[in-house]
This record gives structure tokens, C-alpha cells and sequence, in this order.
């Protein structure tokens, strides 16, 4: 018991951060569930051929992880990547690191419609003007 005691006394100003601010958990679990992915897929790295392939396993691992911190389905955001990185310019790359990209995707998705009537104005001490032709425009937002 009185190890148990000297331990919390001192862990006490992590103890004092955690009261303070009720958005930092109490454990660790997610990062070690993410460090259990990497023992886990470390056998698998030991045969990615060079250095280069080593460097492209730990990007992949990297984004794939980063995905799921944010709720984000990898093969849909990979699949999205890898067919408009090609046409991306450099200065514009940032916009495809998985958290920005997740904003354009939940952002509103507006379409425009034109939306034509034709319509006759009201007669004019008894005389009907030509026919007109107006054109609104229909914005929805759609999530």
C-alpha cells in the first residue's frame, strides 16, 4: 500500500493536469494501441527490400495511422491521393494531408441550377405585352 501511495505522490503534477483539463485522458491506450501496430508489423518490415521501400512502408504506415486518428476510411483517402497527386502542384500538396482533406470533404457541396420560366406581364390598359423569359438561379447546399 505504501508503494502504491509513493507512486501516486509521485505521479501528482500529471494527476494535477489530468483534474484540470478533462480533455486529456487518463490512460494511454491509443497511443499504444498505434505502437502495438508497429511490433506488430515489424516482422513484415523486415523484408521491404532497401532502404527506399523501408522509407515508403513507414509514409504509408504513417497516413494510414493518421487516417484512422481522424475517422477518415485509408482506402478511400489513398485511392483519392493517388489519382490527383500526379495533376497536384507542389505548392498545394498540403491540402491532401488527411486532416485538410477530411474538411473538404465534410465541407457543404453547393450546386447551382438555372431555373427558366416564361411568363406574360399583365395587360396594359387592355393589351397583353410580348412573352418574357426569365432565368433564376437555384443554389442547394448539400452535406
Amino acid at each position: 500500500m505504501a508503494e502504491a501511495i509513493h507512486y501516486a505522490l509521485g505521479q501528482w503534477s500529471e494527476l494535477n493536469v489530468f483534474c484540470s483539463d478533462g480533455a486529456v485522458p487518463i490512460d494511454n491506450n491509443v497511443s499504444e494501441r498505434e505502437m502495438k501496430r508497429v511490433v506488430l508489423n515489424r516482422k513484415n518490415s523486415l523484408f521491404v527490400g532497401n532502404p527506399r521501400g523501408g522509407r515508403t512502408a513507414a509514409i504509408l504506415a504513417s497516413l494510414t495511422s493518421t487516417c484512422r486518428r481522424h475517422d477518415i476510411d485509408p482506402q478511400r483517402y489513398l485511392t483519392q491521393l493517388l489519382i490527383n497527386l500526379p495533376t497536384t502542384p507542389i505548392h498545394q500538396l498540403s491540402a491532401w494531408l488527411p486532416n485538410q482533406w477530411k474538411q473538404k470533404q465534410t465541407a457543404p457541396f453547393t450546386t447551382t441550377y438555372p431555373l427558366c420560366f416564361t411568363y406574360r406581364s399583365p395587360p396594359f390598359y387592355g393589351h397583353f405585352s410580348e412573352s418574357t423569359t426569365k432565368t433564376i438561379y437555384l443554389t442547394l447546399a448539400t452535406n
